[in-house]
């Protein structure tokens, strides 16, 4: 241990300064020797981002591009370009989706209307415990309370 503090001390300034750059030199021929046979340094920066976002894309989308190039690839007659692919269909696939349409429209109008009718049920139970609670259930049926009138001396005063 003492060796090795005595050794850098008792070197020359100048000395040390030149085994730094000769240290630096080695590494900078390392480096470049190591670049040389593993094939270089690994591109960084936006490029290889640009890169990598566009391989990441081909192996997403890439499936999708592959069914519309077989779709692209299927060949029609002229009958299915030109008479609309079915001679004269066209009308019954426009009542069946009209028919669709509307039973869709039936549909969803009448679970709306359940559930209105659900709901409407709900307030009227609200409202019937909270006359429960006031303790005035026994004036359901009633339009209005009824006031009696003021009982009055008939003096004068």
């Amino acid at each position: 241990n003492n060796n090795n503090n005595n050794n850098t001390t008792s070197i020359n300034p100048r000395d040390r300064q030149q085994e730094r750059i000769a240290n630096r030199r080695l590494r900078e021929h390392v480096r470049t020797v190591h670049d040389e046979l593993t094939g270089g340094k690994k591109d960084i920066g936006h490029e290889r981002t640009l890169e990598q976002r566009r391989e990441q894309s081909a192996r997403i989308h890439g499936a999708a591009q592959d069914r519309q190039a077989q779709a692209a690839a299927i060949e029609l007659d002229d009958n299915a370009i030109y008479d609309g692919g079915g001679g004269g269909d066209d009308d019954d696939d426009f009542q069946s989706a009209l028919r669709r349409q509307q039973r869709a429209r039936q549909k969803r109008n009448a679970t709306q209307a359940a559930r209105v009718d659900e709901l409407q049920a709900k307030e009227q139970q609200r409202q019937k415990d909270m006359l429960d609670k006031l303790g005035l259930s026994h004036l359901t049926g009633q339009s209005k309370i009824q006031i009696a009138p003021r009982q009055t001396d008939g003096g004068d005063k």
